[in-house]
């Protein structure tokens, strides 16, 4: 079954609120905090990468195995406007809602990724390795009888990170894609890539739960209901979504629309969709 969904020009999807599954981002004395935090210093140590999330401002709002390097130079006066340079320069060049790599003055290899949490945007920078043994020998010599020589070898040198290829980095990035600022045109490519089963029907006649939403944009519920949501409108809560088949209140995250009827009460069958039918939607221009 095809259903077309019209596109709309403003998709409101939450990143707040699709976050708290498994939140990355920015510490409080909590036990949730606990888990946030542990959430992203796994990912950069199973991944024996750094990841170090900044704000506009360039602060950073979180850090994970941070490159010891990086520490030492990002504080230091002398240098911290040539990192301002590379990594400072990270949340202004994922405005486009793209990820970019580059190599820092200090050869050091990352990854900039736009992300989203509590509905602040941040860029995360992964990476913070040396991918090849000249720039860690290169790096070495600057700490012995170079510009670095200022700054103590048991700190300079307390966690260095290297790396092989690009694996570590492309396994951290994936891990969190949940977390990437999602534009309007690839909310509407993900949805509509996907086939949708109808696990039940519920909450109104003809409303179909349908599963599974891709993580990439799964977001709960709004905190606050709509007064009144236009019958056909297309909605997403959790991994779950589902067609409004009457005007009604509700909470769910709107992303589109259908002008296909879900349910017609005079009719021999007065629900469109049943349990175990498969739906993709198809978007109108």
């Amino acid at each position: 079954m095809y259903l077309a969904m019209h596109q709309v020009v403003r998709v409101h999807l939450s990143p707040t609120e699709r976050v708290n599954k498994s939140t990355l981002l920015v510490p409080t004395m909590n036990p949730e905090t606990e888990r946030k935090g542990k959430f992203l210093h796994d990912i950069a140590e199973d991944n024996g990468v750094a990841v170090v999330v900044l704000d506009e401002n360039n602060d950073e709002a979180a850090t994970a195995n941070n490159n010891s390097i990086c520490g030492a130079l990002w504080n230091s006066e002398e240098f911290r406007s040539r990192c301002d340079l590379d990594c400072g320069r990270a949340f202004t060049n994922t405005n486009n809602g793209k990820p970019f790599e580059y190599e820092c003055h200090a050869g050091l290899s990352c990854r900039a990724l736009p992300v989203e949490d509590n509905g602040q945007r941040f860029v995360a920078i992964i990476g913070r390795t040396f991918l090849s043994a000249l720039k860690y020998r290169n790096a070495t010599e600057k700490a012995i009888s170079g510009e670095w020589n200022k700054f103590k070898p048991t700190e300079f040198f307390k966690n260095v990170l290297m790396s092989g290829s690009t694996a570590g980095i492309d396994n951290a990035a994936a891990g969190l894609s949940k977390f990437v600022v999602a534009s309007p045109e690839n909310v509407i490519e993900i949805f509509t890539a996907a086939r949708y089963r109808v696990f039940m029907l519920g909450f109104l006649p003809g409303f179909a739960y349908m599963g599974e939403v891709d993580d990439r944009i799964a977001t709960p519920r709004r905190e606050t209901p709509r007064v009144t949501v236009p019958k056909g409108s297309v909605g997403i809560a959790g991994k779950q979504t589902g067609i409004y088949s009457l005007d009604s209140p509700g909470g769910w995250q709107i992303i589109g629309r259908t002008d296909v009827p879900m349910f017609i009460s005079n009719a021999a069958n007065p629900s469109l969709l049943q349990p175990g039918d498969t739906v993709r939607f198809v978007p109108v221009k």
